[in-house]
């Protein structure tokens, strides 16, 4: 039976209608045994898949994230949203590629490309976030793509963000979104208006400072704003929140208008004082927003947190000091959870730090609410950190569950760009705390990033995508 003490789950959830297509990877089917082998479970060309076949010819680079898991075509196994970016000679992304939906064949047994979304999919210039969910109340579930836009030329520029439903085929529906250019790192999907249908909730971003938004004023010809939005029904029509802010709350904690204010990076949106109303937790460069609600899109506490103390004395200790703004400690992700089994949920987050410019490391923060007020538990549930959270591959994707040293307790996964273990993987204890950690099979990733975790007919697997390739590894854990 499972034991409930801490679990954490974090990232986006998918399902779409699915298409044929494309190439899977060899497959080699993993025998019995003690150890639950490697194998691959899908091999591909990332110029192909990507629609980048031009990117030799000027020279351009390919990458890619993991950006949403989920079934997208209800057949009982997880697929795959990847978000592909082009990087040119100068090292920042230039030109556009398609993003990739790969599908499971239970033919086959590997994943494939779903050359029906590719074929309707917008060209993108670096998807960092991805959402499936039935935005249109129709019962099948649609794709929402968040595009970075521009990286690296000074100015940063955010770029449209593209939405596909699903009517039983794809059919690009970016028209019914704004154009809002916001450099999404921050998607949300819940029913905040209570009309029985997923609202899409698309947070504005703490990376472009008003002289850049000028600056990306016109490119492609197109508006720039900078604002958070909330997007209900079939045709996506706006909706706002009733803001209530205590007077000594100097941060509201989430912008809904076009000015430039504190905008917030990621966040996620779960139900945390138990009311049935999803409340809206968003993270920025230097801290938590905690937004509960009152009533449907009424909200009327806000309660801000800082990252870790161990964190804040560590970066001081390297001269590292925020008030200097030579040191960025974005919320890479968030989440509520029951952590101990209370039937209350926690708040969990994963942190990056850079320092002058730099990504640097990697830490965990947990907050409890108790006795009414949010208070830190880092340091009792994952003490240590300060020796290991040091890594230039710092920015959390997206975390999992999943048990994996058989304790019984969910163990913590976060997609990276890191190889090293003890960056993307918390192993339980047994007693209640979580450390870094790995496991026999695990270690077979060896080398490998990305850790996924993926249901496939009813069975877990970790994947891993070989580094620089378009090469998935899998173990059954």
């Amino acid at each position: 039976m499972k034991k409930t003490f801490l679990a954490l789950l974090i990232g986006s959830t998918l399902a779409s209608c699915g298409g044929g297509g494309g190439g899977g990877g060899s497959v080699v089917t993993p025998p019995s045994s003690s150890l639950n082998p490697i194998f691959t479970i899908g091999s591909f060309d990332l110029t192909v898949a990507s629609d980048s076949e031009d990117a030799a010819k000027f020279g351009d680079g390919l990458g890619f994230d993991i950006i949403a898991v989920g079934d997208v075509n209800s057949d009982g196994y997880d697929d795959l949203l990847l978000g592909v970016m082009r990087y040119n000679q100068g090292g920042s992304v230039a030109r556009s590629s398609k993003p990739i939906l790969l599908v499971y064949d239970t033919i086959s047994k590997s994943y494939k490309v779903d050359t029906a979304f590719k074929s309707v999919a917008n060209r993108h210039i670096w998807p960092r976030q991805g959402l499936i969910a039935d935005l249109t109340g129709d019962g099948k579930k649609d794709i929402f793509i968040g595009d970075t836009g521009v990286d690296g030329t000074g100015n940063d520029c955010g770029f449209q963000n593209s939405l596909v439903v699903n009517n039983g085929a794809y059919i690009n529906a970016t028209s019914l979104l704004p154009q809002v250019w916001d450099y999404s790192h921050g998607l949300m999907s819940a029913d905040f208006n209570k009309d029985g249908i997923n609202d899409l909730l698309i947070l504005n971003q703490p990376y472009l400072s008003q002289n850049r938004m000028v600056n990306c004023g016109g490119y492609s010809g197109q508006g720039f704003t900078n604002s958070s939005v909330l997007l209900a029904g079939p045709n996506m029509a706006k909706l706002s929140f009733k803001l209530a802010l205590d007077e000594s709350t100097t941060e509201p904690g989430i912008n809904f208008t076009e000015k430039f204010v504190k905008p917030m990076g990621i966040g996620t949106a779960d139900d945390i004082n138990g009311d049935g109303i999803p409340d809206v937790i968003t993270g920025s460069t230097y801290n938590l927003n905690i937004l509960e609600s009152n009533a449907v899109l009424s909200y009327n506490k806000s309660k801000q947190v800082l990252i870790p103390s161990f964190m804040r004395n560590a970066l001081n200790a390297q001269e590292c000091f925020l008030w200097f703004n030579n040191c960025d400690t974005p919320y890479s992700f968030v989440a509520a959870k029951d952590l101990d089994g209370d039937g209350k949920k926690e708040i969990v987050a994963a942190i990056a730090y850079s320092i002058n410019g730099t990504w640097s490391g990697l830490g965990y923060q947990i907050l409890k609410n108790i006795s009414g007020t949010w208070t830190d538990v880092t340091e009792t549930i994952i003490p240590g950190q300060l020796g290991s959270f040091k890594d230039p591959y710092a920015w959390c994707y997206r975390m999992q569950f999943a048990d994996l040293n058989g304790d019984g307790i969910d163990d913590i996964i976060c997609n990276t760009l890191s190889t090293v273990f003890n960056k993307q993987i918390l192993l339980s204890n047994g007693k209640g705390q979580f450390a870094p950690g790995t496991t026999d099979t695990v270690k077979q990733h060896v080398g490998n990033n990305r850790f996924t975790i993926v249901n496939l007919g009813g069975v877990k697997y970790m994947l891993s995508t070989v580094a620089g390739q378009l090469v998935i590894k899998a173990t059954k854990i």
